[in-house]
């Protein structure tokens, strides 16, 4: 579903100088593709030099979209009292059994993956209750997995049999969400109570081993790595450094993003941490108590859930899902992004697969990490203008990983005037679509925009 921002006769902020382009990086370089030079002195504000496109709309398809839907899961209806409605926000992919469980409002769903092209629903988790608010999964061994009720308990299951899933006794602990298994114990994030240990027996037995304060609004922990280092997604705080080390956990200070943190993912020496409308930034944790920044990524929307596999990064931010390159993780390059059907809160990641949770959906991606292909993403389908006339403004992105290149654009009325910024954008870069207006009688017009986008390669803005 794409989100709509109704701009009235004013241009949206757009970070750079006129005729700049903005990197994915969130620097600026110059239509030549050269990074501006921070040594420069500013020659002060410049006309921005508008171009004009050809009165065409039949774009040329540059290549084959590298990021595929392969096929998908849906639970529940759109509106309510149609059916149970799931609402997912946390994705697991278990490859040894090639089942996704993606849980939520309502409880969970699992799905057999086997054949990306057919995924099958298989059961509901759990059938007997309809209204369970779960918020995280965990796996601790293979016959005993966990999940957190938001706020009030965890829960133990064997996930052995899918389709009939059997809740183990609710574990009580007030402000409960994030889960993390090492060493043997459970942790858990509380509101409350900071991190609380548990020494797990079976499905209907958890006792507590400690509990240390230190945090603030936590919801999840990241994966945990051979040390027992895990970081936090606290949305006070920031990225939260946690060593689990027994009894008591040693928290450290947490490191801000400059966003709320809702996520935190681990690979190797690199953390990525989504936050929100701030981007999903990239930190070096070569000193595992202080994360640094090496880079920061724009998806368009509000980054909320990321997973990371075979060198690629899966991000989700409420309206798409879009996977870069981060073999260089200091210099992620974007590959795809598709829009989603709904709202996407929640992504799995598996050799070049990513499970999607979509609110009343899962969907099976597949992305080609070869494949570079122009994707282009408008920052907003519908414009206002004034009755008087003036003009308006919006921000299109190349969100792919090849060049992107506007060939055309034509309108059904007369009284407007259509050009942009810059006609060719590298991955990741930005320009400026304007919109003139003459004025007269009420306006209500179509704009086709041409490009070699890789899905087709025609827009339409109304």
């Amino acid at each position: 579903m794409t989100s709509l921002f109704l701009l009235a006769g004013c241009a949206p902020f757009f970070p750079c100088g006129p005729g700049e382009l903005l990197l994915s990086d969130g620097s600026c370089s110059s239509n030549g593709g050269q990074p501006a030079s921070d040594s420069e002195p500013d020659p002060g504000p410049a006309e921005v030099q508008w171009l004009s496109l050809s009165e065409s709309c039949q774009g040329v398809r540059d290549g084959d979209d590298p990021l595929l839907l392969r096929s998908s899961v849906k639970r529940g209806e759109d509106t309510p009292g149609q059916g149970r409605f799931a609402e997912l926000v946390d994705a697991h992919y278990d490859p040894d059994t090639q089942i996704a469980w993606a849980v939520g409002q309502g409880g969970g769903v699992t799905v057999d993956v086997s054949d990306p092209d057919a995924a099958e629903a298989l059961g509901w988790l759990p059938e007997q209750d309809q209204h369970s608010r779960y918020h995280r999964i965990e796996p601790i061994t293979d016959e005993l997995w966990a999940v957190s009720y938001r706020d009030t308990y965890f829960a133990l299951f064997d996930p052995s049999q899918p389709a009939s899933i059997r809740m183990g006794s609710q574990q009580m602990l007030d402000g409960a969400e994030g889960l993390a298994s090492y060493g043997g114990l459970l942790y858990v994030t509380s509101r409350v109570r900071g991190v609380v240990a548990y020494e797990v027996i079976d499905q209907d037995t958890a006792t507590e081993v400690s509990a240390t304060s230190g945090l603030s609004s936590p919801w999840d922990f990241s994966e945990v790595d051979q040390r027992g280092w895990t970081y936090v997604a606290d949305n006070d705080l920031g990225v939260v450094p946690v060593q689990l080390d027994g009894a008591p956990t040693t928290i450290h200070a947490g490191v801000d993003v400059g966003g709320p943190v809702l996520h935190t993912e681990l690979d190797g020496d690199y953390l990525y941490a989504s936050a929100g409308s701030a981007g999903l930034v990239v930190l070096d944790r070569s000193d595992p108590a202080a994360p640094v920044e090496v880079a920061r990524l724009a998806t368009g929307g509000s980054a909320v859930m990321s997973a990371v596999d075979s060198g690629l990064l899966w991000v989700v931010d409420h309206e798409a899902v879009a996977v870069f390159d981060v073999s260089d993780p200091s210099s992620p390059l974007p590959l795809g992004h598709e829009i989603t059907e709904q709202f996407a809160l929640a992504v799995d990641a598996h050799e070049g697969r990513g499970y999607v949770g979509d609110w009343n959906y899962l969907h099976v991606y597949e992305v080609d990490p070869d494949g570079r292909a122009p994707e282009l993403d408008v920052a907003s389908d519908l414009l206002l203008l004034s009755p008087e006339g003036g003009s308006t403004e919006t921000t299109l992105t190349n969100r792919g990983g090849g060049t992107l290149e506007l060939q055309g654009a034509t309108t059904d009325d007369e009284r407007l005037t259509i050009r942009v910024s810059a006609t060719s954008l590298e991955p990741g870069e930005s320009a400026r679509l304007r919109l003139d207006y003459s004025g007269g009688e009420a306006l209500s017009a179509t704009l086709c925009l041409a490009s070699n986008d890789a899905d087709g390669g025609e827009q339409e803005l109304t």
